[in-house]
């Protein structure tokens, strides 16, 4: 009798790990089957990948693109299965401020602030603040933005630009020793043609950035500043990274007065003496033009 007992006992465990593995294998399916449907990214493949899985909160983020008239309803089912999703407050609250609920609109931006610290959100107020004419608040989410910056920042130094088309102000407000942006800063100077006030960032950059990866970026800055006839912020741009020992080379690279020729170091090494010697040519060449214009000035 106790051994059948024991034997029942055994059948029903056995029973209870089939079914449990056949749950499992079922769940797995309907997972991978939704999945797949999802993957087809069509408004009747995302439906039929809810069936399978309805507490799929992503799905309910995709749905609200494809049907607009019921966009608010998905998204707001999305966030309740996943609160802690900032990418469908932010969409969100898009949909409010479309309809004119500005109350709300700016409560799920800042909602989706709480919930993430990374560039998105804070670039998302920026701009929302900036549609709405409110420009302190803009130009905080903007500082707050630039200070965590993602790998283009490109869009928010325009609508910064767009505030305001003065250097001296975006540096004001945005400069930090981060250098992801202060890359993107200068690229976005050097494309607004502002050598001269690149110049004013470059000590910056030297600081906390690498000569392997940055070097590049200065010499468009020296190169658009000679273009410019600027030899002297291009000196003393050339003097900085010298001094940095980002560039092989005599720290001091006098200008002779009364000739306004260029001094070469006396030797050149390392891996970058083909730039230098390109960069002093160049630099030569401006202050040999400016002569140049200089004489014919007085002779005149």
């Amino acid at each position: 009798m106790r051994f059948n007992s024991r034997k029942w006992v055994f059948v029903a465990l056995r029973i209870s790990v089939a079914c449990a593995c056949g749950c499992a294998i079922w769940f797995s399916y309907e997972l991978a089957s939704a999945d797949f449907l999802f993957k087809q990214d069509t408004e009747p493949s995302i439906r039929a990948a809810i069936r399978l899985v309805p507490d799929g909160w992503e799905y309910y983020m995709r749905l609200a693109q494809f049907d607009q008239a019921h966009a608010r309803d998905d998204l707001e089912t999305s966030l309740r299965l996943n609160p802690f999703d900032a990418q469908a407050d932010i969409e969100l609250g898009l949909r409010f401020e479309s309809e004119g609920d500005y109350v709300r609109a700016e409560k799920q931006f800042l909602e989706a602030y709480n919930i993430d610290h990374t560039y998105l959100p804070r670039w998302s107020l920026a701009n929302y603040y900036f549609r709405r004419d409110n420009i302190p608040a803009f130009w905080h989410w903007a500082r707050s933005a630039a200070y965590m910056p993602s790998d283009d920042i490109g869009s928010l130094l325009e609508l910064c630009w767009r505030v305001s088309p003065d250097p001296a102000t975006l540096t004001g407000t945005l400069l930090n020793e981060k250098p992801e942006f202060l890359r993107q800063y200068i690229s976005f100077l050097l494309g607004k043609d502002r050598p001269a006030d690149v110049a004013v960032i470059a000590p910056h950059l030297v600081r906390a950035g690498d000569p392997q990866s940055d070097l590049g970026l200065f010499l468009s800055v020296i190169n658009q500043l000679i273009t410019r006839n600027d030899s002297s912020a291009a000196n003393a741009v050339w003097h900085l990274l010298v001094a940095h020992q980002w560039a092989v080379a005599d720290q001091t690279i006098p200008i002779t007065p009364v000739s306004g020729a260029l001094r070469l170091p006396s030797a050149l090494t390392g891996r970058f003496r083909n730039i230098q010697v390109c960069i002093h040519g160049l630099v030569l060449q401006a202050l040999r033009r400016n002569s140049v214009e200089r004489s014919r000035k007085i002779a005149l």
